[in-house]
């Protein structure tokens, strides 16, 4: 478990920082977490848009 935080920790970190993730040495359990960060997060994102007065601005 520890592989895989710390793992998404570092694709947070080169995200943060504008740059592309290295996923070479990335193990197969944390490129499932990764992605399904990102589909929470998109989730959650387009959840609060329906909920906004202006969806489309949102």
């Amino acid at each position: 478990m520890t592989v895989v935080v710390r793992g998404m920790q570092r694709e947070h970190e080169a995200l943060a920082g504008h740059a592309a993730a290295d996923l070479s040495t990335v193990d197969r359990w944390t490129l499932h977490a990764s992605a399904a960060d990102k589909i929470v997060s998109l989730g959650s994102i387009l959840g609060r848009a329906e909920r906004a007065a202006d969806p489309a601005d949102y």
